[in-house]
Formats: structure tokens, sequence, C-alpha cells
């Protein structure tokens, strides 16, 4: 059993290594789904921003040619903004972050001097958060647009974006949707939450991150904590390239995401066919081979012990019947030698003892004719010598006895 389960150990590591790729497939095809719903959810910001960005690309150049006119400049952006429910505020800056005109009438201007004068000077595009004000309005999204001239900086359009067409979304079930999604510039600055609950909605977010080391050039996923202990997957999306970026949270649970289970439950299957492949390997070689050569082992032993060849039909198959077969013709053969030695040994000992026994025969007719002499009253010097020759004769007798009245032959007590 030992033997067949480590013979049987690459199938269950080829299974387990096969189970791993399914469930690394798995979870990359949660993660890709997971990383669409986002794109989902956040394809409103995406396409509102992105709108906002070429809006204000295209009528940053138109400022920039009235900004010698500020009383056309003004009225060109006051109608731009008038004419879409998009846009609250837009506001044209040369490159000295001077206000060269914008779209509030000419005596708010000077309230807006003061709060412009600290933004940056800018050479690409930028979006961030403002907050409310008299003259711009409520909260908005910025977006900035550099103007360039033979490569030079001229100045900058602002253009606020109204919140309110930004956060309402579609009704969708809870598990099509993440659990918090807020964007956020390359600056790490959050521009929208999804609920209108800042506080909130940062409990989602990891502690120990900040939101600018994210920003990536492709979207991208990642597991952590949340500030409020729970664990769950990140994805975050670049929605403008180098400019803004959405962070969709979702939880670790999540069915798209769960595969830790499925891992779980593959992996038991895996190592139950494994154990179910070494059972079964097991009873069929117990069956079809240990069976046979325990069964031809026994027999064997009793063979040995007893010379008792087996009977009846042989129960079992290709080569053991074979080797089976060839053994009790093997025992059969050998019963018969072993029988025809022995009456072959028998034949000679009952020969042996024969010839001892005549000899012994003769031996005592020897003393009878040697007592006839002693009869004859001969010398006392005869009688010395034949006495010792017969004491001779009557040992040799006694030995030629004792050897055919012997169980073995040969040696004598």
């Amino acid at each position: 059993m030992l033997y067949v389960s480590i013979a049987l150990l690459p199938l269950g590591f080829i299974a387990l290594w096969q189970t791993g790729l399914i469930f690394q497939d798995q979870r990359q095809a949660g993660e890709r789904g997971m990383i669409a719903l986002s794109e989902k959810a956040a394809a409103r910001d995406r396409q509102i921003m992105k709108r906002a960005i070429g809006g204000a690309a295209a009528l940053a150049t138109s400022a920039f040619s009235l900004k010698d006119r500020p009383a056309l400049c003004r009225t060109v952006l006051r109608r731009f903004v008038g004419n879409s429910a998009l846009y609250t505020f837009v506001a044209f800056f040369d490159d000295t972050n001077r206000l060269a005109c914008a779209s509030v009438p000419s005596e708010d201007q000077d309230l807006l001097d003061t709060r412009v004068q600290d933004l940056p000077l800018r050479g690409d595009i930028a979006v961030y958060r403002s907050e409310a004000d008299d003259v711009a309005g409520p909260a908005s999204l910025v977006v900035v647009t550099p103007v360039l001239e033979d490569g030079a900086y001229r100045g900058q359009l602002q253009l606020h974006v109204s919140p309110q067409l930004l956060f309402p979304r579609p009704e969708a079930s809870s598990d099509q949707r993440p659990a918090g999604l807020i964007t956020f510039n390359n600056l790490g600055q959050v521009l929208t939450v999804e609920d209108h609950k800042t506080p909130a909605a940062l409990d989602f977010l990891p502690p120990k991150i900040n939101l600018a080391e994210l920003t990536r050039p492709f979207q991208y996923a990642f597991d952590d904590t949340a500030r409020n202990g729970q664990p769950y997957r990140y994805i975050v999306l670049p929605l403008v390239p180098d400019a803004v970026y959405a962070l969709a949270t979702w939880p670790s649970d999540a069915a798209l995401i769960n595969t830790n289970r499925t891992f779980l439950n593959t992996t038991l299957f895996a190592v139950a066919a494994w154990a179910v492949s070494v059972l079964t390997v097991y009873l069929i070689m117990h069956r079809l081979v240990i069976r046979g050569i325990k069964r031809l082992s026994r027999q064997m032993s009793r063979f040995n012990a007893a010379r008792q060849v087996p009977e009846g039909a042989i129960s079992g198959r290709g080569e053991l019947y074979a080797m089976e077969e060839g053994f009790r013709t093997l025992a059969r053969a050998l019963v018969e030698d072993e029988q025809k030695l022995e009456a072959s040994v028998h034949e000679k000992d009952v020969l042996l003892k024969e010839v001892h026994h005549r000899v012994k025969n003769n031996l005592q007719l020897i003393n009878s004719i040697i007592n006839m002499v002693l009869r004859g009253k001969p010398s006392d010097e005869t009688v010395y010598v034949v006495r010792r020759l017969q004491d001779r004769v009557l040992a040799l007798a006694s030995v030629h006895r004792m050897i055919y009245e012997a169980e073995q032959m040969d040696r004598v007590d």
C-alpha cells in the first residue's frame, strides 16, 4: 500500500498543480470581471471629465485669442457656460497668473484675483476639487488646461464642472457594483465620492497608502485592509491618463473574487481523487496480484512442511495462473522424484543388510570350523593361535550383525 501511494504521488502533485492553475485562471477571470464592472461604474465620471477636458481645450484657444478684448472674451465664456448644464464657471489666466477674463461680471473679477493667485503654473492638463465660494459657486471639479504658443506657456483656462452631474449613478444590484468608488487626481486629492459622504468613503481606503502612490498608466488590482479593519480588493483605473484615476473597493468575499472556497473544494476533490485512485489500485492489485501471490505462498509453505501438493481449480489469471500451474507441476514432479529416490535407497538398504547378514553367517560358519579344530585337541600353542583367530572372527560377525540390524547403516554404536 505504501509503495502504491508513493507511485501515485506524482499524479496527486499534477492534480494539485492543475488545481492551482484553475484557481489562478478563476481569480484572474474574477479580477477581469471586477475591472470591467469598475469601468462601468466609473464610466459616467470618465465621460464627463473627458468632455470637460475637450471643451476646455477648445475654449482655451478662443479665450487666449480674445485676452486683449476682455468684454468679448467674457461674453464668449458666459455664453459657453450658459449653453451647458455641465459647467458652472470658466476663467482664463495669463502667463503671470493674472485673470484676463471670466464668465462672471467684471465687478466680481477682483474677488477672483485673490482666490487664484496661489494656483501653480501648470504645463499640462490638471483636475482638482475646489471649495465653494460666492463667485464660482458650490464645490466643483476644476479642469485646468494650459495654453501654449510655440511651445511656451501663455496661460491657463479653468473650467468648473457641476458636481451634481457627477454624483448621481444608476441603481444596480449590490454584487454588480463596488462597495465604494472614488476618483482622485495625480496628486492624491479626492475628487468625487459615490455617495456624497467623503468621511465614510475614506473608511474604505487603506490607511497606509497615499492615493498619489497608486497612479499608474494601466489598470490593476491589489488586496489590503481598509481603515475600518475589513479586507478589501481595490481596483485602480486611469480615467484620464496622468490626471484622473478611479479607485473601486470590492469586498474580499465578493462572488467575482471569492475563489478561496472554490480552491479549497477543488483541492479537496483532487486529494479525494488521489485517495480513491490509491484505494482503487490497491483493490485491483489485491484482487489480481496480491491475493494470488499470498495463495501461492501458502501452497508453497504447506508443500514445504508436509509435501502437500495443491489440488482443485486454479483461480489466478494470466501470469499468476501460469506461475501456480508451474508450481503444481514442479511439486508433483518433485514428489514423484522423491518417492523414486526413497524406493531406490530402501532397495539399496535391503541389499546391504542382506550382504552384511550373509557375511555374518559366513563368519559364524568359520567360527564353527574353528570349534571343530579345537575339538581335535591340538597343542597348546595351536589352541592359543586359534582362539585369537576365533575372537577376531566373532568380533567381525558382531559388527556385521549390528550393521544389518541398525536403522542407519552409516554409523554403529
